[in-house]
Formats: structure tokens, sequence, C-alpha cells
């Protein structure tokens, strides 16, 4: 009668000790930080992009999502791997009179800049 005591009681203490385990993981998970966070940080002028593209009179509209930004524009644009890596695009895509440049987490603040001007 002693031993199954002793194995009952030992099976309450392992049971709470995974339970409050448990506890402490559940409520870590629910500060979890929900903002998307993105780069403000821009490596080169503005008005230089903006003259690669074309200028402001061959940009019709401009769309930007989290890491890209898309242009409308009147004639197309050529930009070669070095103005790539002086700009910090990773990408470009090309389409009828649209192009978009992925430049990653601060698209958000040089859309802003481009909208500024």
């Amino acid at each position: 009668m002693k031993i199954k005591n002793k194995l009952l009681l030992l099976s309450f203490l392992t049971l709470g000790i995974y339970y409050a385990i448990i506890k402490t993981k559940a409520k870590k998970a629910i500060n979890i930080n929900t903002e998307l966070t993105y780069s403000k940080k821009i490596n080169f002028e503005i008005s230089d992009f903006i003259d690669k593209v074309g200028g402001k009179q061959n940009i019709r509209s401009i769309k930007h999502s989290l890491n890209s930004i898309t242009f409308e524009i009147n004639n197309s644009v050529n930009i070669d791997k070095r103005e790539q890596q002086k700009f910090g695009i990773k990408g470009i895509m090309k389409g009828y009179k649209k192009i978009t440049f992925i430049f990653g987490d601060n698209a958000k603040a040089i859309y802003n800049k481009i909208n500024n001007i």
C-alpha cells in the first residue's frame, strides 16, 4: 500500500510540473510581436533613382508592397547590374509599361520618399 501511495504522489507531482511548464510557454506565445517591421534606411539619392527610371515625366503611377515598388511608365528603361547594386535592387521584373523593383524591407521608405518629391 505504501508503494502505491508513493507512485500516486509521484504521478501527481509529475503532471503538476508538466502543467506548469506548458502554462508558462503558452503565456510566452501570447506576447508575440504582431507588427511588421521595415527598414527606413536608404543608401542612395532618390533623385538619382528617379532619373534612372526616366524622370518624373516618365512615371504614370507608383504602387508598393512590403518589399517591392511597381512603376507604371510611359517609356521602357534599362538598369544594368552596377546600377542595381548602387540602388540596392535585389531584382527587377519587367512587363509592358510596368517595371517592378524588388528592394527588400526598405521598399516602403523608398516609396514614401519618392512620393514626397
